[in-house]
């Protein structure tokens, strides 16, 4: 995604005077649709009108969300939805949005671009924009709480709701959205000014570490390793990309910590990762886990990985060392969505009884051209243990 460098560079010197119906605007939105309409995310009606009362539907706001992030636009002919075709005026924002990750279908398929959308569907859409933590619903929640806890917690809920009267089933204005898309923004254009400075900040540390390397030298120290040491084995080499941004993973809060199961059970739950990007978008094409633990490589018959919910990869053993090195069938590129990495196993029928963990080790084992790959590492997997 393209994000907001230019925000204020006037398009067409409009605002909200120019309307027939500019008393009908509320006043708290009166500067977030003038700049909006200024720098082209926003436009009037033929009949001269801006029409800031009327709702709109999913394929309207696919296209505003894509002018306010000046995203370019997806330029395949290839249709992700039945209802959404290649001729329609929509296909490019509507594709762009799916694409980014930003939005799915219904369960049937469908996008359905006509429905009005609702306040619950653009913080679910916001959310995964701006890749805010993702959460599953609390105890006795609805699927979209939780969207709102994250838009709450960078202030972007709709204009006048709080965390407490969200009305989730409420069609937003074109004023409402307007002003939430200006705040939404702000926010991005804030997020790049901090991304900056941290950048700033990161290279004068380096200078300065450079610096002390020059006059320092330090000792070498022997460390002896013991038996039961495990030293990683050398990573992948991954080409760096100048176009590419830093690859973000988190561990899933939600994995089970352990799993009892019996020989030759499938589809096992083994490890479940979040990936999602801080600039431009990721290119992943491989991932290494290593099992440790008291079992060994003949537990398992195969390896292989999800990406949400969609199989990415083939079926591989684990090697006799314990590693399974896993190659995506295509590259996945990461953009601003949150993307779910699952690795599942298939328990060898004549495994013994035992207990398994597969384990992320270090950033290189994730084969991506990102700058950096950021998390806590190593990231460890559920504890699968084998019962007779």
């Amino acid at each position: 995604m393209k994000k907001i460098l230019g925000l204020f560079c006037l398009c067409l010197p409009l605002s909200v005077s120019a309307f027939s119906d500019q008393a009908s605007i509320p006043s708290w939105a009166t500067q977030s649709i003038d700049t909006l309409v200024e720098s082209g995310v926003f436009s009037g009606n033929p009949d001269g009108t801006f029409a800031p009362l009327r709702p709109l539907n999913r394929a309207e706001f696919c296209k505003l969300l894509a002018q306010a992030t000046y995203t370019d636009l997806y330029e395949d002919q290839i249709e992700s939805f039945p209802d959404v075709q290649y001729d329609d005026w929509f296909f490019p924002y509507v594709e762009t949005a799916k694409q980014e990750g930003w939005l799915a279908g219904y369960p049937d398929g469908r996008f359905r671009p006509e429905n009005t959308i609702n306040r619950a569907e653009v913080a679910k859409i916001l959310s995964a924009v701006l890749a805010l933590p993702e959460e599953s619903p609390q105890a006795g929640e609805e699927w979209f709480e939780p969207y709102f806890r994250a838009l709450d917690s960078v202030d972007l809920l709709a204009h006048g709701s709080e965390i407490d009267s969200t009305k989730a089933a409420l069609n937003p204005t074109r004023a409402e959205i307007a002003e939430q898309l200006f705040r939404f923004q702000e926010y991005l254009m804030r997020s790049d000014e901090k991304a900056s400075e941290d950048d700033m900040e990161a290279s004068l540390l380096e200078e300065e570490v450079l610096e002390m390397e020059e006059v320092f030298e330090a000792p070498v120290v022997e460390r002896k390793i013991n038996p039961d040491d495990y030293v990683a084995p050398a990573a992948p080499v991954s080409k760096i990309s100048g176009n590419a941004g830093d690859l973000k993973i988190t561990k899933d809060s939600q994995l089970q910590r352990s799993y009892e199961v019996s020989a030759g059970a499938s589809s096992v739950k083994a490890h479940s990762l979040f990936f999602s990007v801080q600039g431009s978008p990721v290119e992943v094409k491989s991932i290494q886990f290593r099992r440790v633990g008291n079992g060994s490589s003949d537990d398992f018959d195969h390896v292989w990985i999800e990406v949400d919910g969609v199989t990415r990869s083939e079926k591989v053993f684990v090697s006799s060392d314990d590693l399974a090195d896993i190659v995506f069938s295509t590259p996945l590129t990461v953009r601003s969505g949150i993307h779910n990495i699952t690795l599942w196993v298939d328990v060898a029928a004549d495994a013994g009884v035992s207990s398994s963990r597969f384990v992320l080790f270090l950033p290189e084992w994730i084969g991506a051209n990102a700058q950096n790959r950021m998390g806590f590492f190593p990231f460890g997997g559920a504890d699968i243990v084998i019962k007779p």
